[in-house]
């Protein structure tokens, strides 16, 4: 009898232990081929506004600008709304940019001569690697009589 108890015993301990050794090697893998990656629609950057503002007076000069890096973003998209109140090449002149490692490049329109309120936006695409953006406004004033003003507004970077 005690040889029987034994047996069963010794029986139902090893399927226990194999179930166990089972689950354990079933739960292994290999995490190294999973690959993190960002949805689509995801925003990578935001920034409620950059800008200059400067009072009536002489020659005066101002600068604003906001940076972002990142790695194998892929492609995105940029979106902002550029303002400004600059008037001319004699009383004030405004400047924009937005500097980036993407493909294409950006097309370069710095110069503002007028008042201005249009949204702005593109899309781009990034090899992997390091990703970065750059966004600066410049505002100059010469002998002006009112304040006079620059800016991106709602800058938003999206992944696509």
């Amino acid at each position: 009898m005690f040889y029987f108890c034994y047996m069963k015993n010794i029986h139902f301990t090893l399927i226990i232990f194999s179930f166990c050794l089972g689950l354990i090697f079933m739960s292994c893998g290999d995490d190294s081929t999973v690959t993190p990656t960002t949805p689509p629609g995801t925003v990578l950057f935001s920034k409620d506004s950059i800008s200059v503002w400067l009072l009536p007076g002489g020659f005066q000069e101002g600068t604003d600008s906001v940076y972002f890096s990142t790695q194998n973003s892929g492609g995105v998209s940029i979106e902002f709304t550029l303002q400004s109140n600059a008037d001319s090449t004699d009383h004030a002149i405004g400047y924009y940019g937005i500097y980036t490692n993407a493909t294409p490049a950006i097309p370069y329109f710095p110069y503002i001569y007028f008042p201005v309120n249009e949204p702005f936006s593109t899309n781009l695409n990034f090899s992997t690697g390091t990703t970065y953006f750059s966004f600066s406004v410049r505002l100059t004033v010469n002998n002006s009589t009112t304040a006079h003003y620059v800016r991106l507004i709602n800058i938003k970077v999206t992944k696509e």
